[in-house]
């Protein structure tokens, strides 16, 4: 998976040059973060990962900690970037 998601990382780089793509940085992000989003949810539905998530034993912490991340660690990082 690592060598899978360096090596689109690098494709899509070296497409983008080319493309065109939105005059919006945020919207740009935002729909590299949405097809990331799907391409994840799609490779995990044949794993059964769905299969494993207990949504009774998230605890508010646990899910204050996971909106953190997509706040600061997806949002706004790759936003400013």
């Amino acid at each position: 998976m690592a060598v899978g998601a360096s090596l689109s990382w690098a494709i899509g780089s070296l497409y983008q040059r080319s493309a065109a793509i939105a005059d919006d940085p945020l919207q740009a992000s935002g729909m590299q973060q949405l097809a990331g989003g799907l391409v994840i949810a799609i490779a995990a539905i044949p794993t059964g990962q769905f299969g494993d998530l207990d949504v009774g034993a998230v605890t508010a912490e646990s899910a204050l900690a996971l909106l953190y991340l997509i706040v600061f660690g997806s949002l706004l990082t790759l936003s400013v970037y």
